[in-house]
């Protein structure tokens, strides 16, 4: 079931040139072969948010034995500001929560408050991420406060309120 706002899906074959096109627009040096390694390493943990059919904003993770990687976390610029960057973040968050205690991503500076928001503090210790952008890890807890997902048919969660950012 889809709502005005959309829909969270897992990625399929058919978003590769989609993301593409996104992830280049920012100047990002990904292709295909990326893609498919997140998707190999965790096919569930590769999100997309759909708006009329359209997919507008994207999240991947990779997870390791004790950690998982966010990467490839875009959202198309004419959307931004809108809050459907926190409804992938919550979401991907909530899916890594059960897999592993601890989490890393590289954020670009005007994404730092979003992060912050979700518990994720700047981390150097153990990280071989560049100083910037900032790397970022769970603060004091692997549990995610304020994470919500209501579940519908075929894996999809149906977003109702994009205005909670």
């Amino acid at each position: 079931m889809r709502h005005a706002c959309g829909v969270i899906r897992s990625f399929r074959e058919g978003d590769f040139v989609r993301f593409l096109e996104l992830a280049h627009g920012e100047r990002w040096s990904c292709g295909r072969a990326e893609l498919a390694a997140f998707l190999a390493a965790d096919p569930e943990g590769c999100l997309v948010f759909e708006q009329q059919a359209r997919a507008v904003g994207f999240v991947m993770v990779y997870p390791h034995e004790r950690s998982a990687w966010i990467g490839n976390f875009i959202v198309e610029p004419a959307r931004r500001g809108l809050g459907l960057g926190t409804k992938l973040l919550e979401a991907v968050l909530e899916h890594l929560d059960a897999l592993v205690p601890t989490v890393y991503l590289n954020a670009a500076p005007d994404a730092t408050g979003l992060y912050r928001k979700h518990g994720l503090a700047p981390s150097r210790a153990g990280n071989s991420a560049p100083a910037t952008p900032e790397s970022f890890r769970p603060a004091a807890t692997s549990t995610w406060p304020g994470c919500w997902r209501s579940t519908s048919v075929a894996g999809a969660t149906d977003v109702t309120d994009c205005s909670a950012r």
